[in-house]
């Protein structure tokens, strides 16, 4: 049973998650050949500078990775009124934990074809001894960004339901109006402590925010 849906959250996901993969595994390799190979004459700063950017980059390319594997196979049982769903012989939350399972085993993959990418890119540059890479840091940070968007999309798509294009656009608003109002109010200490909270260690939203560098001292 498991296997059958797994194979068809594959299929449903499938072109996107190669092209994602793809993607991963290709540029890290590309922005050192193309740029680093220059910096890495000058200092070791603007080696971790460029990796960093690279890993802004990779990061919001993790969660575009984590919302697309959750919304096709959902966008599919959709189109079709839920008749593949309703057809199998298990409960609704049986289902659900099927999904959820085959979604973080899809997750893997644009994730290990980040390491295999990254693994190659650092191989390009010579280093200094004070460098050292991170491909295996910066793929797990990548699956674990994934399955973070992965589990904020699928809980929000299914307690929303229909509705989810209105309560998405009140979360935005409210994401943007209250800061503003409570800094005019004279809290931006608050404010500013509670996105520390946010964007920091272990805040929730530290896995996206925090360095994402290819290349660290």
């Amino acid at each position: 049973m498991f296997a059958q849906m797994l194979y068809a959250q594959w299929r449903f996901t499938r072109a996107s998650l190669l092209g994602i993969s793809l993607l991963g595994a290709i540029t890290p390799a590309l922005v050192m050949r193309l740029s680093l190979v220059q910096i890495v004459n000058q200092t070791p700063r603007d080696l971790i500078v460029m990796t960093e950017l690279l890993g802004g980059g990779l990061a919001v390319l993790a969660i575009v990775t984590g919302v697309i594997v959750q919304h096709a196979p959902w966008d599919e049982d959709n189109k079709g009124r839920f008749v593949y769903v309703l057809s199998l012989p298990i409960s609704w939350p049986q289902f659900l934990l099927r999904r959820v399972g085959g979604g973080l085993l899809l997750l893997l993959a644009p994730a290990l074809f980040l390491w295999f990418g990254g693994a190659i890119a650092v191989a390009m540059v010579p280093l200094p001894p004070t460098l050292h890479t991170f491909a295996f840091g910066i793929a797990v940070r990548f699956y674990l960004a994934s399955v973070l968007s992965f589990a904020a999309w699928f809980a929000f798509v299914h307690l929303s339901g229909k509705r989810a294009g209105v309560i998405g656009l009140a979360i935005l608003l409210v994401a943007m109006l209250v800061p503003i109002g409570m800094v005019w109010l004279g809290y931006r200490h608050s404010v500013e402590a509670f996105g520390d909270w946010l964007i920091n260690a272990p805040g929730p939203l530290a896995v996206f925010f925090s360095r994402w560098a290819l290349i660290d001292v």
